[in-house]
């Protein structure tokens, strides 16, 4: 389809060209054809990405976001070491999915 396009667009500017009695080099039609093929691919493939993305939103809004929840039941601080230099923290926890 892109081939398509381009070598319909190299063509209208052939004809368009040929009836004003104006020439163009060679070397322009290719570097016509080349542009124009690479931003018809590149919007194709964007299309075609784009597509896929709104797909996989869609899918991703239906399902069920996970909850997590988390309690913490214990929390111990104990004095260690001769002059209470330090202290041992211990904290117990719970987290569900």
């Amino acid at each position: 389809m892109v081939v398509g396009l381009s070598g319909g667009v190299i063509l209208v500017v052939y004809l368009i060209e040929r009836l004003r009695g104006h020439a163009m080099d060679n070397g322009w039609y290719v570097l016509l054809f080349v542009v124009l093929f690479i931003l018809g691919a590149s919007f194709m493939v964007w299309k075609d990405e784009h597509g896929k993305v709104a797909v996989l939103t869609i899918k991703l809004e239906k399902q069920k976001a996970p909850k997590l929840d988390a309690r913490f039941d214990v929390s111990v601080v104990a004095p260690a070491g001769e002059k209470n230099e330090s202290s041992m923290v211990i904290i117990s926890a719970n987290i569900y999915v």
